[in-house]
């Protein structure tokens, strides 16, 4: 896998909940959502941009999924992610940049979405399909 580097940026509400969670577990409600806050940072000088493309480089969308994937699987250690629901690029991803990530699940929900910022600019939004939650030993 591609190197990266994500770094935990904030976690909202804390401790986050999870599908192994109960409803009423730490004092959230079934209905309420959790949220993860990331930040990835794009290095300056990945293989990829070579070849996509010379001269104008970006970040090749199969590749930021691969990165969104593992930011998820970090942030919902309990969940395995199935496919890709929908996903769209609004922005081109750059060499540098730093993006923060949200990801939002509804608890108890089998559906992760996520919103990609570089800034206040809304580069990237998706939604991941979760299978059940691993159980827990």
């Amino acid at each position: 896998m591609a190197p990266f580097r994500a770094i935990r940026w904030a976690r909202r509400p804390a401790p986050c909940c999870c599908a192994r969670s109960p409803p009423g577990t730490d004092g959230l409600t079934h209905d309420e959502v959790c949220r993860d806050c990331l930040a990835l940072a794009v290095p300056r000088e990945h293989p990829c941009f070579a070849g996509h493309f010379p001269g104008d480089p970006l970040v090749p969308g199969a590749l930021l999924l691969a990165w969104l994937q593992r930011l998820v699987q970090t942030s919902l250690p309990d969940c395995e992610l199935r496919c890709v629901s929908s996903f769209k690029f609004l922005q081109p991803v750059r060499p540098g940049d730093t993006l923060s990530v949200e990801v939002e699940r509804a608890v108890h929900d089998t559906v992760v979405s996520l919103q990609v910022r570089r800034g206040a600019a809304l580069v990237a939004r998706g939604r991941f399909a979760l299978d059940a939650p691993r159980a827990v030993s």
